[in-house]
């Protein structure tokens, strides 16, 4: 993440996710989770997301970008907060996203 509050349009933010890396504490939901049926952790082994540019909302900021899941792209805004530190700028962000939009949850489920 690159971002300076009074430069909010010139910020970036690129997550990168191990679709593997899910971990809910039970061995059989995670095998569900990156199987075909769900994030297919084997032919897509990461979730990208990618923002330039944010603008204020509300108390906090946007990030308009795109999120990339399964091979299938699409515009999602993710909605943040910055809480500067001393050596670092933490982040807390929401997004929210329709999981068949991504093919996630197919089959049975």
């Amino acid at each position: 993440m690159d971002f300076d509050p009074a430069a909010p349009a010139r910020g970036r933010l690129h997550v990168t996710i191990t679709t593997a890396s899910a971990d809910t504490r039970d061995d059989d939901r995670d095998g569900i989770l990156r199987s075909e049926d769900f994030f297919w952790s084997g032919k897509h082994p990461e979730a990208v997301y990618h923002a330039v540019g944010f603008e204020r909302d509300g108390e906090g900021w946007r990030a308009r970008g795109e999120l990339t899941l399964r091979g299938v792209t699409r515009q999602v805004p993710v909605h943040f907060e910055v809480a500067p530190g001393k050596d670092r700028l933490a982040m807390r962000g929401r997004a929210t996203l329709g999981r068949l939009a991504f093919g996630v949850g197919q089959g049975d489920w």
